[in-house]
């Protein structure tokens, strides 16, 4: 192991772990129940994915005239984060997928019985 490569998956671990942070602090401000997931439908995780991109690509686009690195960073991680959610959300949790398939409230009235 050579200490350039040391170097990356150090930085590699520093920004997984920035994207865990930003999915948590989103999913502090966006998410109303504890039992739904913040992404519960590939086609709103489409929306929101599509729209964290369309930020990134603003600051992609306005360089060379303005190059903001700690946004396009901040934006990218944003991304990163959204794209997390719909993989953990939507294709790995069998609650997402029920959710998803029955909606919010169909499931939410089953568990009350």
């Amino acid at each position: 192991m050579t200490a350039e490569w040391l170097c990356v998956a150090i930085r590699r671990a520093t920004v997984a772990a920035e994207i865990v942070e930003e999915l948590e602090r989103a999913r502090k401000i966006y998410k109303g129940f504890d039992s739904l997931p913040l992404i519960n439908r590939p086609h709103y995780a489409h929306s929101v994915i599509e729209e964290e991109f369309d930020e990134l690509w603003d600051e992609i686009k306005a360089w060379p005239k303005r190059m903001n690195l700690p946004e396009m960073r901040k934006e990218a991680i944003q991304l990163a984060a959204m794209a997390m959610a719909f993989v953990v959300e939507i294709c790995d949790e069998p609650q997402a997928a029920r959710i998803a398939l029955e909606g919010p409230i169909a499931l939410m009235e089953k568990e009350a019985v």
